[in-house]
Protein backbone atom coordinates (compact mmCIF):
# COMPACT_ATOMS: atom_id res chain seq x y z
CA UNK A 1 0.00 0.00 0.00
CA UNK A 2 1.34 3.72 -1.18
CA UNK A 3 2.35 5.69 1.80
CA UNK A 4 -0.19 8.99 2.52
CA UNK A 5 -0.21 11.59 4.60
CA UNK A 6 -2.43 11.85 7.54
CA UNK A 7 -5.53 12.07 6.07
CA UNK A 8 -8.92 10.71 6.55
CA UNK A 9 -12.11 10.54 3.81
CA UNK A 10 -15.49 10.25 4.81
CA UNK A 11 -18.89 10.01 3.00
CA UNK A 12 -21.98 11.67 4.30
CA UNK A 13 -25.46 11.84 2.63
CA UNK A 14 -28.86 10.89 2.51
CA UNK A 15 -29.56 7.37 0.86
CA UNK A 16 -29.37 6.98 -2.73
CA UNK A 17 -27.08 10.34 -3.32
CA UNK A 18 -23.84 8.88 -4.51
CA UNK A 19 -22.25 7.50 -1.29
CA UNK A 20 -21.14 4.39 -2.35
CA UNK A 21 -20.38 4.80 -5.73
CA UNK A 22 -17.94 7.92 -4.96
CA UNK A 23 -16.34 6.12 -2.07
CA UNK A 24 -15.88 2.92 -4.71
CA UNK A 25 -14.22 5.60 -7.14
CA UNK A 26 -12.25 7.23 -4.29
CA UNK A 27 -10.88 4.53 -2.74
CA UNK A 28 -9.52 2.71 -6.14
CA UNK A 29 -8.25 6.24 -7.59
CA UNK A 30 -6.53 6.97 -4.42
CA UNK A 31 -5.10 3.41 -3.19
CA UNK A 32 -7.55 3.79 -0.17
CA UNK A 33 -9.23 1.44 2.07
CA UNK A 34 -12.49 1.46 1.81
CA UNK A 35 -14.41 0.73 5.23
CA UNK A 36 -18.38 0.10 4.72
CA UNK A 37 -20.92 0.50 7.22
CA UNK A 38 -23.03 -1.55 5.48
CA UNK A 39 -20.80 -3.91 4.96
CA UNK A 40 -19.92 -3.52 8.96
CA UNK A 41 -23.62 -3.67 9.73
CA UNK A 42 -24.16 -6.76 7.85
CA UNK A 43 -21.18 -8.93 9.75
CA UNK A 44 -22.50 -7.68 13.13
CA UNK A 45 -26.08 -9.16 11.91
CA UNK A 46 -25.59 -11.92 9.36
CA UNK A 47 -29.39 -11.79 9.00
CA UNK A 48 -29.38 -8.09 8.18
CA UNK A 49 -32.66 -7.71 5.95
CA UNK A 50 -33.44 -3.85 4.98
CA UNK A 51 -35.83 -3.24 7.69
CA UNK A 52 -32.77 -3.44 9.94
CA UNK A 53 -30.47 -0.05 8.62
CA UNK A 54 -33.81 1.41 10.50
CA UNK A 55 -32.28 -0.26 13.98
CA UNK A 56 -30.35 2.97 15.27
CA UNK A 57 -29.05 1.05 17.51
CA UNK A 58 -26.97 -1.46 15.28
CA UNK A 59 -26.09 1.78 13.15
CA UNK A 60 -24.48 3.31 16.45
CA UNK A 61 -22.16 0.47 16.68
CA UNK A 62 -21.75 0.03 12.88
CA UNK A 63 -20.83 4.06 12.83
CA UNK A 64 -18.32 3.11 16.07
CA UNK A 65 -16.19 0.21 14.09
CA UNK A 66 -15.98 1.86 11.24
CA UNK A 67 -14.55 4.95 13.32
CA UNK A 68 -11.92 2.43 15.05
CA UNK A 69 -11.30 0.90 11.71
CA UNK A 70 -10.69 4.39 9.99
CA UNK A 71 -8.08 5.13 13.17
CA UNK A 72 -6.58 1.72 12.45
CA UNK A 73 -6.20 2.45 8.72
CA UNK A 74 -4.35 5.68 9.91
CA UNK A 75 -2.58 4.34 12.18
CA UNK A 76 -1.04 1.73 9.73
CA UNK A 77 -0.15 4.57 7.38
CA UNK A 78 -3.13 4.40 5.09
CA UNK A 79 -5.88 6.59 3.68
CA UNK A 80 -8.93 5.25 4.76
CA UNK A 81 -12.46 6.04 3.04
CA UNK A 82 -15.50 5.65 5.14
CA UNK A 83 -18.76 5.05 3.51
CA UNK A 84 -21.40 6.05 5.63
CA UNK A 85 -24.31 8.53 5.88
CA UNK A 86 -23.15 10.29 9.24
CA UNK A 87 -26.74 11.51 9.33
CA UNK A 88 -26.25 13.04 13.18
CA UNK A 89 -23.95 15.73 13.98
CA UNK A 90 -23.46 13.50 17.09
CA UNK A 91 -22.25 10.60 14.40
CA UNK A 92 -19.99 13.24 12.84
CA UNK A 93 -18.72 14.11 15.62
CA UNK A 94 -17.44 10.50 16.34
CA UNK A 95 -15.61 11.13 13.41
CA UNK A 96 -13.56 14.62 13.93
CA UNK A 97 -12.68 13.51 17.48
CA UNK A 98 -11.39 9.95 15.72
CA UNK A 99 -9.23 12.35 12.99
CA UNK A 100 -7.86 14.49 16.05
CA UNK A 101 -6.61 12.12 17.89
CA UNK A 102 -4.53 10.85 15.18
CA UNK A 103 -3.77 14.30 13.68
CA UNK A 104 -5.62 13.38 10.49
CA UNK A 105 -6.74 15.87 7.95
CA UNK A 106 -10.58 15.12 8.01
CA UNK A 107 -12.25 15.62 3.88
CA UNK A 108 -16.09 14.79 5.12
CA UNK A 109 -17.23 14.81 1.36
CA UNK A 110 -21.36 15.11 1.49
CA UNK A 111 -22.78 13.83 -1.73
CA UNK A 112 -25.99 15.02 -2.58
CA UNK A 113 -28.64 14.33 -5.27
CA UNK A 114 -31.60 16.86 -4.88
CA UNK A 115 -33.78 15.49 -7.87
CA UNK A 116 -36.45 12.82 -6.41
CA UNK A 117 -36.94 11.37 -9.93
CA UNK A 118 -33.28 10.41 -9.87
CA UNK A 119 -33.52 9.01 -6.33
CA UNK A 120 -36.65 7.15 -6.76
CA UNK A 121 -34.52 5.51 -10.23
CA UNK A 122 -31.60 4.75 -7.97
CA UNK A 123 -33.73 3.09 -4.56
CA UNK A 124 -35.49 0.80 -7.77
CA UNK A 125 -32.29 -0.25 -9.68
CA UNK A 126 -31.53 -0.87 -5.72
CA UNK A 127 -34.07 -3.82 -5.70
CA UNK A 128 -32.73 -5.63 -8.75
CA UNK A 129 -30.20 -8.32 -8.99
CA UNK A 130 -28.68 -10.15 -5.40
CA UNK A 131 -29.09 -8.35 -2.52
CA UNK A 132 -25.71 -6.81 -1.46
CA UNK A 133 -25.06 -4.54 1.91
CA UNK A 134 -24.83 -1.59 0.17
CA UNK A 135 -28.45 -1.78 -1.57
CA UNK A 136 -29.72 -1.67 1.80
CA UNK A 137 -31.41 1.92 1.40
CA UNK A 138 -34.39 -0.15 -0.80
CA UNK A 139 -37.48 1.73 -0.40
CA UNK A 140 -38.86 4.96 -0.40
CA UNK A 141 -40.08 4.42 3.42
CA UNK A 142 -36.11 3.97 4.33
CA UNK A 143 -35.11 7.29 2.42
CA UNK A 144 -37.65 9.01 3.57
CA UNK A 145 -36.94 8.04 7.90
CA UNK A 146 -33.13 8.73 6.91
CA UNK A 147 -33.88 11.51 5.49
CA UNK A 148 -36.16 13.08 8.15
CA UNK A 149 -33.35 12.34 10.88
CA UNK A 150 -30.49 13.94 8.44
CA UNK A 151 -29.13 17.28 9.75
CA UNK A 152 -26.97 19.33 7.69
CA UNK A 153 -23.76 19.94 8.79
CA UNK A 154 -23.23 23.66 10.06
CA UNK A 155 -19.98 25.60 10.41
CA UNK A 156 -19.83 25.81 14.31
CA UNK A 157 -19.96 21.90 14.19
CA UNK A 158 -17.25 21.59 11.80
CA UNK A 159 -13.62 20.38 13.64
CA UNK A 160 -11.10 22.60 12.95
CA UNK A 161 -9.09 19.76 11.06
CA UNK A 162 -11.37 18.98 8.37
CA UNK A 163 -13.13 20.16 5.33
CA UNK A 164 -16.49 19.44 3.93
CA UNK A 165 -16.87 19.22 0.07
CA UNK A 166 -19.78 19.05 -0.85
CA UNK A 167 -20.62 17.12 -4.61
CA UNK A 168 -23.97 17.32 -6.82
CA UNK A 169 -25.05 13.73 -7.89
CA UNK A 170 -27.91 14.51 -9.91
CA UNK A 171 -27.70 12.82 -12.93
CA UNK A 172 -26.45 14.65 -16.03
CA UNK A 173 -23.90 16.59 -13.71
CA UNK A 174 -20.36 16.95 -14.27
CA UNK A 175 -18.88 16.51 -11.01
CA UNK A 176 -16.47 20.08 -11.81
CA UNK A 177 -19.42 21.95 -11.90
CA UNK A 178 -20.89 20.64 -8.76
CA UNK A 179 -18.28 21.37 -5.65
CA UNK A 180 -18.69 23.97 -2.88
CA UNK A 181 -16.62 23.31 0.32
CA UNK A 182 -17.18 24.36 4.18
CA UNK A 183 -14.00 24.56 6.05
CA UNK A 184 -13.31 26.66 9.41
CA UNK A 185 -9.82 28.03 9.41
Amino acid sequence: MRQHRRVAIAMMGRPASGKTTLARYLSRSLDGVLISSCEIKQAMRPEYQTKDCLDEALREQAYDEAVRRCKGVLEEGGLPVVDAGFHTRALRGKLYGAAREMGAALILIYCQCDDLREVLRRIRARTKGPRTPDKQGDSPEIFHYLTCRFKEPVPLEVDRSASVVFVRTDKGRRLGYSLGLLSVS
